[in-house]
This record gives structure tokens, sequence and C-alpha cells, in this order.
């Protein structure tokens, strides 16, 4: 994306990634890889949750460090998207550490760009409560909410659906799946699952679960075109999850093919879906029960157009644009920044939403 904008893109990944970028650094051989990591084209049915400590992404992580500590001049910005490879960074003097994604560095970043206001709150407030802030001070005006975002020529809208809802994600109790399972059993509406386990427990307890119920139909693990399909043609697709999504992903992939979301109002959520609009945000089985019923009246015009007017990769990559002139106005300034900054962008700098019917 940033290369749309000629930025110099340097990218610190293993042996043979094809990734859109000026240089690749291989940081790990295909041969190493292989030994620690399932490929992206086995799509195994069990995806660990608790293996940042792996000894695979140790090894990654140390040699990502070594090549930035030889490469490394005079300063860049280093964007990273595991939390793992922070305390190797942190070491490296001339290296501007940037959490781009997610904000899986737990602030440690010196800037963070998280994908929605609701979950910089959440981690601005878990971070005010931990031993991090005893040795580390964020300062907060540093960071910024930028959205998640599509290359929406991958996605085309889908007027007609058929009579069916899906559930994508990880198959596991805080995700919502058995939710959604007994809502479609009460009014009779055939499912389409997709998506691993955390464990086998996991997954012995969803087939067992799922016994005898035919209107329910498991896919397995899928790749994107499969999703596409699946999801293109669903009535609506379902997020009633318990956890606290820092975004959810699948919401602007359903809308962006015109499939109206029903999902759990808070988090990522709360923001990405426009209620009665787009989709629907509930909180208890009846409000799912509801929104199930009425689903048919949502526009797949409207959700196509939420999405093109705020998770567009086109619009998007302005975003970061300004951001990373922001942070190199800050970075070259001299003294207090917060003085000697020249920050002459007229506008906000986090993404304000963008309501196309109004």
């Amino acid at each position: 994306m940033m290369q749309l904008e000629n930025y110099e893109i340097l990218y610190y990944g293993k042996e043979g990634d094809d990734v859109e970028c000026c240089e690749l650094i291989e940081c790990m051989s295909l041969k190493e890889f292989e030994r620690y990591f399932c490929s992206n084209q086995d799509h195994n049915t069990h995806v660990s949750l608790h293996d940042s400590d792996s000894e695979g992404k140790i090894i990654f992580n140390k040699n990502v460090a070594n090549a930035l500590r030889e490469r490394i001049q005079k300063p860049e910005i280093v964007i990273i998207s595991i939390s793992g490879i922070v305390p190797f960074i942190k070491e490296i003097p001339n290296a501007i550490l940037m959490d781009a994604h997610v904000g899986h560095s737990c602030m440690l970043a010196k800037y963070n760009v998280f994908p929605s206001k609701s979950w910089r709150a959440f981690l601005y407030s878990r971070y005010n409560n931990s031993e991090v802030k005893k040795s580390h001070t964020s300062p907060y005006w540093n960071d910024v909410v930028i959205y998640h975002y599509l290359d929406l020529n991958q996605y085309k809208l889908v007027q007609d659906k058929e009579d069916y809802a899906v559930f994508l994600g990880r198959l596991n109790f805080n995700k919502g799946v058995y939710q959604v399972i007994t809502s479609c059993e009460e009014l009779k509406i055939p499912l389409k699952i997709a998506g691993a386990f955390s464990a086998e427990s996991e997954e012995r307890k969803f087939l067992e679960f799922c016994k005898n119920k035919s209107y329910v139909e498991y896919l397995g693990t899928i790749d994107i075109q499969e999703k596409i399909n699946i999801v293109s043609k669903a009535k609506c697709l379902l997020c009633p999850t318990l956890y606290f999504e820092p975004f959810g992903m699948v919401a602007i992939e359903a809308m962006s093919l015109g499939t109206p979301v029903i999902a759990t109002d808070w988090g990522g959520f709360a923001e990405t879906v426009v209620h009665g609009k787009t989709g629907f945000l509930i909180g208890y089985h009846s409000e799912l029960l509801n929104a199930l019923k009425k689903v048919n009246d949502i526009s797949p015009q409207d959700c196509r157009e939420w999405v093109e007017a705020n998770f567009n990769m086109d619009k998007t990559v302005h975003f970061y644009d300004r951001f990373i002139q922001r942070v190199e106005s800050i970075e070259t300034a001299e003294g207090n920044p917060w003085y000697t900054a020249e920050l002459n962008d007229p506008n906000p700098i986090s993404q304000a939403l963008v309501y196309p019917w109004r």
C-alpha cells in the first residue's frame, strides 16, 4: 500500500516471501520455516494462540534484529506486526518503532496505530494499570486510529443472496459459535461454518455439539477465494463474539460483498457495523433472533457503500502517509517535540468514519 505513495519499503521476512517491496531481507530460510511453522497452504485445523515464545519465533526475531543492526545507519521507521520482536528492536538506536496494525506491542512502541477507538481506549486502560507503565511512559499524542482496510478490487458486490447464514473464525466458545448454532437451529436457517480450533479438545466439543444437526455444514479451514464465494452469497455473516474484538476484519469483508453483519455491540464491531443499515448490533439471544428475522431488509448496496467510504485501501493510504509525515516531523524536531515539532496538517490525524447516506 505504501509503495503507491513512493515509500522505500524494506521487508524483513523469510526466504521466498512474495511481497511488494523494494527489497526482501531474508531472516529465515524456507527449510527453517517449514521446521517450525505450518505453511499457508496447510490450512491446519488447529491454530495455537499462545506460541509467542516458541523456538521458531525467537530465532526469527533475533535474525531480524541482527539484520536491522547491520543495515540501519540513520533513523528509520521500523513497523512491527508481532509483539515478541519488540525487546530486540528497542535496543537498536536508529530504529523508530511503530506498531501499525493492532497494538500487539502492548504500548511499548513509540508510535501506535489502533484499528478502532474502542480498542485504543481498552489498551490505554490496561496500560495504565500495568507494570509496564512503571518503566515506560507512553506519550498518547503520538498515537492514532486508522481503521483496517481492503483492496476492493478483490471483493465484488453480490446483490442476490441465498438462504443460509455463515460463521467464520476461531471455533472457540468466546467467539460465539455455539450461540450462532443455537439461534439458527431455532429459526431453521441453514448455517455454514469455517475456521480452526485452538486445541483438539475444542474440536471434539464442537463436533459433538453439531452431531445430528443437519442444518449445520462445517467446511473446515478455507482459503480466501472460498471465503469470498461463501460469504458473498450468504444472507448474513454472524459475529456474536464474547471476545473484545480490536476490529473484526471479516465484518468489512462481508459488507464489501454486500452481505449484512450481525455482531455484538462492543469492541470494533460497534464502530464497523451500522445498526439497521449494514447489519445489526445485538446483546442477547432474543436480539440475535430478531436480527436474523430482519436481515433481509438490509440493502447489499448500503453495505458496499459503507466499506467504500471507510475501509478502502485507496483512501486509507493517505491516513498512513499523513501519519508517517507527522512522525518524521516529530523525530527531526529539536528539544521537546511537544513545543518544537512543526505539524501543519490542518485535519485530525485519526480517521473519522464517513456515513455516505447522510
